[in-house]
């Protein structure tokens, strides 16, 4: 049996400065970082993250044609960039909260998910 994959250089993953707005540097840029390598179906990478008033929002693009396989594979998506985000944290010590912002700070086209929030801030 071969794997899927036979090395790193075969995913092709967006870059970082396509992915975020706004100030990543330090730890959240790390943060933002292990979210551009989380997994996403079918490699679409749909989550963007926008850094405002000392919280990361979380946003994922439209689904073209209304598709709602498409639209559920990408909520998956955003709860594996989630779930990086709050590894990348904890592991430099920090806890991560989510929640929604209402009204939902926009973004262009892109759809709000949640807002991260590093703890003391």
């Amino acid at each position: 049996d071969e794997p899927f994959r036979s090395s790193a250089e075969e995913f092709d993953r967006r870059p970082l400065e396509k992915m975020v707005l706004g100030s990543f540097q330090g730890e959240r840029r790390a943060m933002a970082e292990s979210a551009r390598l989380a997994p996403s179906s079918m490699n679409r990478q749909p989550v963007s993250l926008l850094a405002r008033d000392g919280r990361i929002h979380v946003y994922r693009k439209h689904v073209l044609l209304k598709n709602p396989v498409i639209s559920y594979a990408q909520c998956m998506d955003v709860g594996a960039a989630m779930a990086h985000l709050q590894v990348s944290a904890e592991a430099n010590g920090r806890r991560l909260a989510f929640t929604k912002q209402d009204p939902p700070p926009s973004w262009g086209n892109k759809i709000y998910q949640c807002t991260a929030v590093l703890d003391g801030e």
